[in-house]
């Protein structure tokens, strides 16, 4: 396996670990009890998650030509929001605690909104990708997945942390 299909392993194995959160945090929202422990691990992998793709996503709008402007432009329209919801979710991140004590189910229905729209942001930048992907190199790839061993532990840790609380342990 060369360093560029090693990526795109990891990419995939990341969007994967992000349905399998999301997946929990929507069967949770329908629990009678919330743990503050399990909103405020989600709400970390959601901010580092967000961050991560939000950072990918500029990296290809920076990398792309502008022969592709329906796929910039639809990528630009979905990073728009996400922008916008990454400093929403991050003022609070201090008192989020407390917070969860008091409106654990909102929080998880405005949690909930921000993968609606990381989804969208995913789904735009790998159709830019598509169109793009023949022109990378390795260097662009490197630049573009945001990928290190810090990242992957820290990505991994998050996830742990999420479904431990998740299953209520």
């Amino acid at each position: 396996m060369n360093e560029v299909q090693l990526l795109r392993a990891q990419l995939s194995a990341e969007r994967e670990h992000w349905r399998e959160v999301a997946s929990l945090c929507a069967s949770r929202r329908a629990a009678d009890y919330i743990s503050q422990d399990f909103i405020i691990s989600y709400t970390n992998y959601i901010l580092f998650c967000m961050s991560k793709e939000h950072a990918r996503s500029t990296t290809l709008l920076e990398r792309s030509s502008p022969g592709d402007s329906g796929a910039i432009d639809d990528l630009r329209r979905a990073l728009f929001p996400v922008t916008a919801a990454l400093g929403e979710l991050r003022r609070p991140a201090r008192t989020t605690a407390h917070r969860a004590v008091a409106d654990g189910r909102q929080r998880l229905e405005a949690l909930h909104r921000c993968v609606v729209l990381v989804d969208r942001l995913i789904e735009s930048r790998r159709a830019l990708e598509a169109l793009t992907e023949h022109l990378f190199t390795v260097d662009d790839w490197r630049r573009l997945a945001h990928v290190d061993a810090n990242s992957i532990l820290e990505e991994r840790k998050l996830r742990a942390e999420v479904l431990r609380h998740g299953a209520g342990v």
